[in-house]
This record gives structure tokens, C-alpha cells and sequence, in this order.
């Protein structure tokens, strides 16, 4: 009997150590799952992928450098280049395992914004101001410093 009694104890510890296995390698699973989707590693991810078209941007950016350029600027020319910026530039989307084990992680971005979106969204989280491009957040005074400094010079001049 007592032989009995310890080959189901031990089948019984068996058991319960592959279930922490289970158990170990979900949670795991879950967390290299969630780190991929993540808003943080998905802005990291951005300003890598950024940091490597920096010649490309900063070209695009120098064909607007002068002051009678960039007053035509217009919407569509800006959302043009950041549509071209981001090309290449994918956000990591949910695998299959979300689909199967749901979350309510509210630090998820997956499926939720595009890439536009969520460029945008980030450049607010550092400073650039809401609803940028409908126009909210402009200096009043954007252009009219140039001028009133033009002005002032010609009024010395004279």
C-alpha cells in the first residue's frame, strides 16, 4: 500500500511541476507578447526607424527652408512626406495569441492607430502641440517676427 500511496504522490508533484511549466511559459509567452506590443518599445521602434532616414528627412525639410516656400506650404504637401517618411515603417500588430488569450492592457497600441497616428501621437507626448496639423498650436506671431525685425532694420537705416 505505501508503495501505491507514493507512486500517486509522486505522479501528483509530477503533474503540478509540468503545470508550473505550463504556467511559466504562458506568463512568459504574455510578457515577450505585450513588450513587443507595447507603446513605449513601439516608440523606440519609431525613433530607430527615424534616426535612419535622417538624411532623407532633413533633406526633405531643407526644400522648405525658405521663408516664401514655406508659406505655400500646404496639408497635402506635409501629410505627402510623412506618408513617404513612413513608407517602410510597420507598428507591430497582435499575433494570434491575443486573439486567444485577451487582455485589457491599456499600454498596448497594436491595431489601434496607423503609423501617421501614432507618429503624431508620439510627437505630442514630446511637446508638439494637439490637433498640430489642423492648424491648433501655431505661434500667432509665426512669420510676423522676420518682419517686424525687416522693419526695424529698414527704420534704422533710414
Amino acid at each position: 500500500m505505501d508503495a501505491v500511496r507514493k507512486r500517486r504522490e509522486y505522479i501528483i508533484w509530477e503533474k503540478s511541476i509540468e503545470e508550473e511549466k505550463k504556467r511559466i511559459e504562458f506568463l512568459k509567452q504574455m510578457k515577450q507578447e505585450t513588450m513587443r506590443c507595447n507603446v513605449i518599445s513601439q516608440r523606440i521602434a519609431l525613433q530607430e526607424y527615424l534616426a535612419d532616414k535622417q538624411e532623407q528627412i532633413a533633406a526633405d525639410l531643407e526644400l522648405w527652408a525658405d521663408d516664401e516656400k514655406i508659406k505655400t506650404l500646404k496639408r497635402d504637401a506635409v501629410d505627402a512626406m510623412l506618408d513617404e517618411w513612413l513608407s517602410e515603417f510597420a507598428l507591430v500588430q497582435p499575433s494570434q495569441f491575443f486573439r486567444d488569450h485577451p487582455t485589457n492592457d491599456s499600454e498596448l497600441v497594436c491595431g489601434i492607430q496607423a503609423e501617421k497616428e501614432f507618429m503624431l501621437t508620439t510627437l505630442e507626448y514630446f511637446g508638439l502641440p494637439k490637433k498640430y496639423m489642423e492648424g491648433k498650436g501655431h505661434f500667432p506671431t509665426w512669420g510676423k517676427e522676420k518682419l517686424d525685425d525687416k522693419k526695424t532694420a529698414m527704420r534704422k537705416k533710414a
